[in-house]
């Protein structure tokens, strides 16, 4: 009698899951509404024949600022603001009805403001030329 062992390295899970705990973005807060702002990565696993839902959870995002689509890319619905808010952090779940994962999204806002000249200035463009 022989007995195989196979092994393979890096995470593996048979279930449906995200690849990612945290997921993160940088946009500008003039980004067009219904803009894709982040692609999550995830595996369905044992779900690959059953149809996936994603969420996001709304105590954590009463505004509704975001979406998440039938693939999980994540979408601006609402025009954000870098002076009201610089940042957003929420919970996404995927779920099949039997398998089910969470990961946190930040999602990071860059200032615009126009100067003087009527030239578009981001935060980050500021930053680099002082």
């Amino acid at each position: 009698m022989t007995t195989l062992t196979v092994s393979r390295s890096g995470r593996f899970s048979p279930s449906l899951s995200f690849l990612s705990r945290l997921n993160t973005a940088e946009i500008l807060e003039n980004t067009p509404l219904n803009s894709v702002v982040l692609s999550l990565a995830w595996v369905a696993g044992n779900s690959a024949h059953r149809p996936v839902q994603f969420s996001i959870r709304e105590d954590e995002l009463p505004g509704r600022e975001f979406s998440v689509g039938s693939r999980g890319e994540l979408i601006l619905r609402k025009t954000v603001d870098f002076e009201t808010r610089e940042s957003y952090e929420f919970s996404v779940m995927v779920s099949d009805g039997w398998y089910n994962d969470t990961t946190r999204v930040r999602i990071n806002l860059i200032n615009i403001y126009v100067s003087r000249e009527n030239m578009i200035i981001s935060h980050a463009a500021s930053c680099e030329l002082q």
